[in-house]
């Protein structure tokens, strides 16, 4: 039987790191109005709406 030459795990494959360190998944609860206005804002930019949020608790880190 002759090795798979395609498929399976590979380096380098799949989404590069966007913040130079891993993330993690986590749930909260936010108001309806303030999920909408996180909604609109991501579509504004044209980006997602854990951008959105990372791009604004960044600003408050660096206020500081």
């Amino acid at each position: 039987m002759t090795e798979a030459t395609h498929g399976g795990r590979r380096d380098g494959a799949g989404p590069k790191q966007k913040y130079n360190e891993p993330t993690v998944q986590t749930a909260i609860r936010l108001p309806a109005s303030m999920v909408e206005w996180i909604t609109a804002e991501a579509a504004r930019r044209r980006s997602s709406r854990s951008d959105v949020i990372v791009d604004l608790l960044q600003a408050e880190c660096d206020r500081g």
